[in-house]
Formats: C-alpha cells, structure tokens, sequence
C-alpha cells in the first residue's frame, strides 16, 4: 500500500458551475471502468435519492456513468476495486459523526493511502482535515469530537471563504494552533504528494496565524508543516 497521498480534492462549496473545473480533474484521475462511490450523508434529512439525482446531473456529463451511493457506511468493494470517492456536503459534525460510528473512516484512510482519488465537496472537504472546527456547526463541540480523519497534514479546511473572512479566519488559525487552507465556492483544490493545486477561478489561502499566503487559479505550492 502506498503511504503517500496522491490524490485528495477540496471543493469550496458551491454550486456545479463553481466547481467545474475541479471536477473535470477529478474525473481524469478516475478509472472510469469502476464504481464512483458518492457519499451524501452530510445532508440532514433522507432520503437521499433527490442527493443522487443531482450527483448523477453533475458527473454525467462528464462521462461518469458507474455511480454507487453507499449511504449506509458499508463498503460493498475492496479499495483498489472503486474509481474513487466523493463526499458530498452538508452538515460537518454529522458528517463526521457518522464515518466515525460506522468504522468508515479506517475504509477511507486505505483510500486515500491506496492513490484511489477521494473528493470532498464542503463538509466532506472539511472532515479531511486535521480538525473539524472550522464548520460553524461544529465550532462549539469539545475536544473529543472535533479531530477530523488527518489525511491533510498540519491543515483544517475552510469552506465557503470570502476575503472578509480574512481576519477571523487568522484568528481560528492561531485559536486551533492550525495552518487553514480557505477555500471560496468558486475554487477547489487538489493536492497530491505534498503540493496543492488551485483549479477554480477565485484564490485559495493558505494561512498559518498572522501570515496569508493566495495560490492563484491554475498555480501550485508545496504544503509546508505549522511553524
């Protein structure tokens, strides 16, 4: 199994057309002979066929037709026999409450560690990261349930960021000892083996207290650990 990660994707939230153009580079990564796996259990109220139906509007087009919904948590293939992983958003400490009580997190990590791309959209962007947060739902939670799954090292995810979000966002930063990567609705980000690439339209920040580094539409850098 391969210990680095290879391919993660971070949606901002917003709409199809916002992300667009990381879904596009998502899609080349995937083997699309394979199931695409969409997780919606971010969303609070079921069913969620009308969440599949919007899944299957968005990934058509761009030639995704084995789709599987698994919103009971329960893997029905081995990692190295999907396409790959989308968690869609919605609520974050649902979300993460979940993965965590089905034992689905452990399936996630083998996906991640196996190169087998994994997409979080919102939520399922934020619950990557080191802690969750950063949600507005979740900011008052203790200590005990905010630990996301840590497959980004050193970083928590920001979702929905504007730039008026600027200062409160340098402040969670040094509140939660955290560097953030702050995401805007039309952005998305891909990281793979240490270095973060802006695919969306809008600037994504890095911020590591005091400090805000923008990555550009279509530039990379390398993630670096908290100073």
């Amino acid at each position: 199994m391969k210990t680095q990660i290879t391919h993660i994707f971070l949606a901002g939230g917003g709409g199809a057309e916002d992300s667009k153009l990381l879904d596009e580079q998502f899609v080349k990564t995937l083997d699309l002979t394979k199931p695409l796996v969409y997780i919606p259990n971010a969303i609070r109220s079921k069913p969620y066929q009308s969440c599949l139906e919007w899944f299957r509007s968005v990934m058509v087009p761009l030639g995704v037709t084995v789709i599987e919904m698994w919103d009971d948590l329960r893997p029905r293939h081995l990692v190295d026999e999907i396409a790959g992983v989308y968690i869609g958003g919605g609520d974050t400490a649902k979300l993460l409450k979940e993965v965590r009580g089905a034992g689905f997190d452990e399936y996630l990590l083998g996906v991640a560690q196996s190169g087998v791309p994994l997409y979080g959209g919102s939520a399922g962007a934020i619950i990557l990261g080191e802690d969750i947060r950063t949600a507005p739902e979740a900011s008052q939670l203790n200590a005990t349930e905010v630990a996301g799954l840590k497959l980004i090292k050193d970083h928590s995810i920001v979702c929905h960021y504007k730039v008026d979000d600027r200062e409160a966002t340098m402040k969670l930063s040094k509140d939660l000892r955290q560097n953030i990567i702050a995401i805007p609705e039309k952005a998305g980000g891909y990281i793979t083996e240490g270095m973060f690439t802006n695919y969306g339209t809008e600037p994504i920040v890095i911020v590591q207290g005091d400090r805000v580094d923008a990555i550009h539409p279509n530039s990379s850098i390398k993630l670096e650990a908290r100073r």
